[in-house]
């Protein structure tokens, strides 16, 4: 199978800037979306240096020209080891960029990156940046690195109490705030037809998941992605909205797509 995929971002109705980043590497199946924290000082400059750091990791490792950042999970696949190893990377990027650089100092972002390799999709993110999969129903492969999360999964807070909490922005974990980093993995078998999502908080705190997974199975990908940036913003628009919506598709797609409007051809 191959992803096909679309990305989107939007500066919103109240923010002064875009901090949100994104990155879509084709031809390794790698996507990427970052957030800026706000109220730190280059919010902007934290992300898209997430980005392109581990774009960069990736493909250097996959030459041999990289070394290994932390510590191997033989928990899980070389695969996702690897995007892990370019996350922790990138943290110390944006450490070291805010130790050199005192106007960016204390500088952070969230992160959450899926790997696409054959049918295996390898997921890893720092912070309250998600990622979903649209299959029959949709499901959040993440769990926000927030106050207000944790203290759900705790059960020290109710749903309802979490949904009008006012700590819901408090970041528990991020890029650019310390050296040792703990990067969450997962990794899942796709299937023809499957839907991965990623996005920032800008999409998720305007848009319920239902509407969000109404909108993926109703649209292609390319029209989904579009929508769901447009319902963020006109819900409120609050803070930056940035959403990729990447589809598996058989190898064979576009022969497929030619014989159905070519029947004969």
């Amino acid at each position: 199978m191959i992803m096909r995929a679309f990305g989107y971002t939007d500066r919103g109705n109240r923010r002064e800037r875009n901090e949100d980043s994104l990155g879509i590497v084709r031809d390794l199946s790698l996507f990427i979306v970052a957030d800026g924290i706000g109220g730190r000082p280059a919010g902007e400059v934290a992300s898209r240096m997430a980005v392109e750091t581990i774009k960069g990791h990736i493909r250097n490792s996959l030459a041999g020209k990289e070394k290994f950042v932390g510590t191997c999970d033989p928990g899980h696949s070389e695969m996702a080891n690897r995007l892990a190893s370019a996350i922790r990377a990138a943290n110390l990027a944006i450490l070291w960029e805010g130790e050199y650089n005192q106007s960016r100092q204390g500088m952070g972002t969230t992160v959450a990156a899926a790997w696409c390799v054959g049918n295996r999709a390898c997921i890893a993110h720092v912070g309250d940046s998600r990622v979903y999969l649209m299959r029959d129903e949709l499901r959040q492969l993440t769990k926000d690195h927030t106050l207000v999360a944790e203290l759900l999964r705790q059960g020290e807070m109710t749903p309802e109490e979490a949904q009008q909490s006012t700590q819901k922005n408090i970041i528990t974990r991020a890029l650019g705030q310390a050296e040792d980093l703990e990067v969450s993995l997962s990794e899942i078998e796709l299937q023809i037809g499957d839907r991965l999502l990623l996005c920032t908080d800008g999409l998720t705190a305007m848009v319920p998941d239902a509407v969000i997974g109404s909108v993926l199975s109703a649209y292609p990908a390319k029209t989904a992605g579009k929508n769901l940036v447009n319902l963020a913003y006109k819900s409120g628009g609050h803070d930056n909205i940035t959403v990729i919506v990447a589809g598996c598709e058989p190898d064979n797609w576009r022969s497929k797509l030619k014989n159905l409007f070519f029947i004969g051809g």
